[in-house]
């Protein structure tokens, strides 16, 4: 008993130790200084998932604000934010206002659009049905939020959007507005892998299960994963080899993109994206591809889809001012734990098999550590060399 006593407390000295030693470590990286402007109107509650990997990259990677202090992942951000206690239904809405979309274009140096769907009525006041009450209280890209977006690009600043700020609640004509800043068009398609399709996963959307029964005479017979494709009038349904050759969806990225930000060649993606067309003028540097059988490749087709989608969209792939990601790619429930230390990717790999951490480990982190600290270098460059 009591050499158990002993190994107890020897393993936690040395878990300690270790923990102790990476965070020493990780204070002498390099700060890198940058002011990220970064929109998130969909947190109904104190995780932050749609930005909770943006924030874990810059504390991580030391990529600080002008001031020299750390990204707050609770309170660096515009859009909708709790207050406690949640139990009180408090929350502020932090907005930029018109007269200071000027000033504020000059202070960032990104700009960075998480997310947009936003907080609903039935989401935020809990105990109203799935389908009941359901008006937004904040959500969708409004005038000011495209006017800064459109500014900062006027500006040469690099702007970032990703999956979802064009669609609902966000305006037809602010959406089309947008659409035109990145050089893409959104079809109104979203995909995403279930690990379950079953009609009581709550994270399948309430509304395409109803839109399917109401187009098969009132039937959902789905229990095992698979792959839903929907837009507002339709919803479709791929199953492993009925449909699908390969159950997750893969991100494939360009040869010589990949080697320069020392990204995998493919990687599953196991989240929302959105089928959107890109424009003439700017750079497909990833897809998402599905590995569909003969029957699902006819499927798709039936509705005029491929099995290939625009997953990474860039103005200029060696000089990037404007990166539009066709997926939920900063949302995650990561730990905040290991955010201080050193190698702590290499810590998160050895306690986790998620698919979703898998991608923030293997590909977000890296790609956005050497977007954002390349820019920062540019533009450090650029003071000096006016």
């Amino acid at each position: 008993m009591k050499f158990l006593r002993y190994f107890i407390v020897a393993t936690l000295a040395i878990i300690l130790l270790l923990f102790t030693v990476s965070y020493i470590v990780w204070l002498g990286y390099p700060k890198t200084y940058l002011n990220i402007y970064v929109l998130d109107k969909t947190v109904p509650d104190f995780k932050y998932e749609k930005h909770r990997a943006l924030f874990w990259v810059l504390n991580n990677a030391r990529i600080v604000k002008s001031n020299g202090k750390s990204y707050k992942i609770g309170h660096d951000y515009y859009g909708f934010h709790p207050l406690r206690s949640i139990s009180d239904y408090q929350y502020d809405i932090k907005r930029i206002l018109l007269e200071q979309i000027d000033s504020i274009s000059d202070v960032y140096d990104v700009a960075y659009y998480a997310d947009t769907r936003g907080v609903y009525f039935n989401e935020w006041f809990k105990g109203f049905r799935r389908s009941g009450e359901n008006s937004v209280i904040e959500g969708g890209l409004n005038q000011n939020d495209y006017l800064l977006l459109k500014t900062m690009k006027e500006k040469g600043k690099l702007i970032i959007g990703e999956f979802g700020i064009l669609g609902t609640p966000t305006s037809d004509l602010i959406s089309y507005k947008t659409e035109l800043l990145f050089n893409i068009h959104a079809t109104g398609w979203w995909v995403r892998y279930f690990h379950s399709l079953d009609s009581n996963n709550v994270e399948i959307p309430y509304h395409v299960i109803e839109r399917y029964k109401a187009e098969h005479g009132g039937k959902w017979p789905f229990t095992g994963e698979g792959i839903i494709l929907t837009n507002n009038s339709t919803t479709l349904v791929l199953e492993p080899k009925k449909h699908l050759n390969v159950n997750y969806p893969k991100l494939v990225t360009d040869e010589n993109f990949r080697a320069t930000f020392q990204l995998p060649s493919n990687i599953d993606f196991t989240g929302w994206f959105e089928i959107i067309v890109p424009g003439d003028s700017v750079s497909v540097v990833a897809n998402f591809q599905l590995n569909l059988t003969s029957e699902g490749d006819s499927l798709v087709k039936s509705y005029g889809l491929s099995s290939i989608f625009p997953a990474i969209v860039v103005d200029h792939p060696g000089r990037i001012r404007t990166c539009y990601f066709a997926g939920d790619f900063a949302s995650n429930s990561l730990p905040s734990l290991f955010t201080q230390m050193a190698n702590s990717r290499k810590w998160l790999k050895g306690i986790t098999s998620n698919k979703q951490k898998l991608f923030f480990q293997n590909y977000y982190f890296p790609f956005m550590e050497k977007l954002l600290k390349t820019y920062a270098i540019e533009i450090k460059n650029n003071k000096l060399n006016p």
